[in-house]
């Protein structure tokens, strides 16, 4: 992934363009669905020390992680275990969703509905990320309509504009028309003129 974050994976994804880099990509985070790796999965085990907590963000929720023993235990929150007393802790060791619920002694339990709901919690864990996508989607597509009225409604504006421009300077170009009473009075000049011309001459 180089300098680029998950969200900037996604978005790279869902623009509309494809590379060998995309395809790339878009392969890591199908293996990947889980939001996790064996090298973060290392990480975590070297990083963290027996009995230590730690907040592990992962499928856009705050899990509770716990080191017991060198085992990763993610405290379980999901609904669907409200009423199962016997699970408490979820074991994380592995990145394909295989997992083992214990009590709070850390002890082997197992639901009433184990395999049903071990198998919606894997799912669930794989739609979370391709429901970003598609939101992510959504998203750049509405703001590719908006950019694109921006565009057209500015286009419009220039145009307005232009027309005015021509219609002034066309305006100012012109020859101002003569009214009436310019008309009247340079008459009215040319007859006293000529009545003093014949007044002179009949002197």
């Amino acid at each position: 992934l180089g300098t680029l974050g998950y969200n900037q994976v996604a978005e790279l994804l869902v623009s509309g363009e494809r590379s060998t880099d995309l395809c790339i990509l878009e392969n890591f985070l199908h293996s990947s669905a889980s939001q996790l790796t064996v090298y973060g999965l290392f990480q975590l085990h070297s990083t963290l020390s027996d009995g230590q907590l730690a907040v592990l963000f992962r499928n856009n929720h705050f899990n509770t992680l716990y080191k017991n023993k060198d085992e990763l235990y993610v405290l379980v929150t999901d609904q669907g275990f409200i009423n199962e007393p016997s699970v408490v802790w979820e074991t994380l060791n592995s990145v394909d969703g295989s997992s083992t619920f214990v009590n709070a002694s850390f002890s082997k339990s197992k639901p009433t509905n184990a395999n049903e709901d071990s198998e919606l919690v894997l799912k669930a864990n794989n739609c979370v990320i391709w429901n970003h996508l598609l939101a992510l989607a959504l998203q750049q597509e509405e703001n590719n309509k908006q950019e694109q009225n921006i565009n057209t409604a500015t286009g419009t504006s220039k145009t307005k504009k232009s027309s005015s421009s021509l219609s002034l300077h066309s305006k100012s170009g012109s020859t101002p028309a003569q009214t009436p009473s310019s008309t009247a009075s340079s008459s009215k000049h040319s007859t006293k003129s000529s009545k003093l011309d014949e007044v002179r001459h009949q002197i």
